[in-house]
């Protein structure tokens, strides 16, 4: 016997069937929550377009309710839901709203502004400038006297779980630059971009200072290889038992080993020998050192690069990947074929801003590409095709944002999300080494070079500074070299043959015996043979000068 169903038949909306089906298998607790609400909804007489921010309040609240961690659940989904349901158009009011909690601090005007220019249907903003702003107030600090110690402290909170502390700290970083924009910050915010909490460091006072001498002229990444490199370099030394002040060239030889034995490539061991070295010469500008830094390590204990083979994709599965990324309705396949047509690295497609478009005077688009990798920006032209999907993107997003692609609205877009959505969509394609999304730049320099295009040109649209950068990046294919072969032909053919169609009288009789002279005196070593042959030709020679003379008379 079948057993009767609890609740009565209830029948969801299409906007809800189509949320239902996105969810991923960990997302399965939403389901039930869903169609709770609704069965809510309909005993209450609501509906989508007439639910407001109390309804759902109400809904939160109710007596059958009990357990506080069964309503944060609730919650939390709910939200999820409505914020859903808000990028569509279906509800009015801010979902965020619900996640806010009132704990005793106010949030300030300027904080409210913030969140009330941007849009935050998921809450992110609201939960993590509400957390921050609570931090600062707890500790009776203004924004005005915030510095990035205090910002890394409240990060690196413990009730902070590891995985939501990247998010926290994008989240953070959209809102500080907006403080600092508005003056009201004494910091620049991006500094805080790669930076992280790092432990004291066991090295004399001396090595810290080498540290802080280098941080106004070089960028945080490179501060934090050099921190992790003269660390090593120290507890190389402890363990070996040696001094740095004292350190000989046949002492500093077991630290090549050292590297080696570690496993490190060759270009890791070029970057620790290279700030070891710098750190050394530092050392003897200061009189530390006795030695020579440059003594103790010498340009040949650098380790020699292996030359790599560029990777670019064939050109059939070049030519299906971008049909199928041209295809796709998901912002992240969008960003990759953006990415196959102008040769951007995957860091300066996440900071791509929304005003990323120029027109030169002839009217002719040029995307403007922002700071990268080598710390400059460049102009890429656009054809017909990729202004188009530019345009598409401008339109698809919310209006007066910062970046280009976005995803949750106000936030940039994630790499693992990219690797992921190159993957899903190159699903069955034949490749005989690992797909990245690297390998769309080495194709877009490729391309252009079989195209005809100078290195130089290459160069300097794929941002390199070097031209053996750009030489890493692409590869001669044969189509190239075919037509580099038959071109070369052509040229030879022209410059020492004489084409068969030339008419005889566009040639001057007298000046081609003379030629002919002039290669028998040159090439002919047997001067008893040639010489009666000369003199028959000078005869031929003065013979047709006098019969020119005298036509030309006549």
């Amino acid at each position: 016997m079948a057993r009767k169903s609890r609740w009565p038949p209830l029948r969801l909306p299409p906007i809800t069937h189509e949320f239902l089906r996105r969810l991923r298998p960990r997302q399965r607790h939403i389901r039930p929550v869903v169609r709770m609400l609704h069965r809510w909804m309909k005993a209450e007489m609501l509906t989508l377009s007439t639910l407001t921010l109390a309804d759902v309040a109400h809904f939160l609240e109710r007596p059958s309710v009990k357990s506080s961690k069964t309503r944060s659940v609730y919650r939390g989904c709910v939200v999820d839901y409505l914020a859903w349901l808000h990028t569509r158009g279906t509800v009015s009011f801010q979902p965020a709203q619900l996640r806010l909690r009132h704990h005793g601090v106010p949030i300030p005007k300027l904080a409210n502004d913030f969140l009330a220019r941007h849009d935050d249907s998921y809450g992110s903003l609201h939960a993590v400038v509400g957390a921050f702003h609570r931090w600062i107030g707890a500790r009776d600090l203004q924004l005005p006297s915030v510095t990035t110690d205090h910002v890394e402290s409240f990060l690196a909170r413990p009730a902070l779980k590891p995985a939501s502390r990247m998010h926290y700290r994008r989240v953070l970083l959209q809102y500080l630059r907006w403080l600092h924009a508005r003056g009201r910050l004494t910091f620049r915010p991006d500094i805080l971009r790669h930076r992280r909490v790092l432990p004291p460091l066991p090295v004399p006072a001396f090595a810290l200072e080498f540290l802080r001498s280098i941080e106004p002229t070089r960028r945080p990444g490179t501060c934090q290889s050099y921190r992790g490199g003269v660390a090593q370099f120290h507890r190389w030394l402890a363990g070996n038992g040696y001094a740095v002040e004292t350190l000989t060239r046949p002492q500093i030889g077991g630290y090549f080993h050292f590297l080696l034995d570690k496993g490190l490539r060759p270009v890791s061991r070029i970057h620790r020998l290279s700030e070891v070295r710098n750190y050394l010469r530092w050392l003897v500008e200061r009189g530390i050192l006795v030695a020579d830094a440059d003594d103790l390590i010498r340009v040949s204990d650098f380790p020699k690069l292996p030359q790599y083979l560029p990777r670019p994709l064939p050109p059939d599965v070049d030519r299906e990947l971008q049909r199928r990324l041209a295809r796709s309705d998901d912002i992240y396949c969008h960003g990759l074929l953006l990415m196959r047509s102008t040769g951007m690295r995957i860091g300066e497609l996440v900071a791509l801003e929304c005003e990323c478009v120029r027109l030169d005077p002839k009217g002719r688009p040029f995307l403007k590409v922002p700071l990268g990798k080598l710390q400059n920006e460049r102009l890429v032209p656009l054809d017909c095709a990729t202004y188009e999907l530019v345009q598409r993107l401008l339109r698809s997003g919310a209006p007066g944002r910062q970046w280009l692609l976005e995803d949750p609205p106000g936030q940039q877009t994630r790499y693992e999300c990219y690797s992921r959505a190159l993957h899903r969509t190159a699903h069955g394609l034949t490749l005989a080494e690992p797909l990245t999304s690297h390998r769309l730049r080495h194709s877009y320099a490729t391309s252009l070079l079989a195209g005809g295009m100078s290195v130089i040109g290459v160069m300097k649209l794929l941002g390199h500074r070097d031209f053996r950068m750009t030489l890493r990046y692409t590869a001669i294919t044969d189509e190239t070299i075919g037509r580099e072969y038959d071109e070369a032909l052509k040229h030879l053919e022209a410059r020492y043959r004489m084409p068969a169609s030339a008419p005889i009288t566009d040639a001057d009789p007298v000046k081609l015996l003379s030629d002919v002279t002039r290669w028998l005196r040159t090439n002919l070593d047997d001067s008893t043979r040639a010489r009666p042959l000369l003199k028959r030709i000078q005869r031929l020679q003065a013979a047709l000068e006098c019969l020119l003379s005298r036509r030309s008379r006549s």
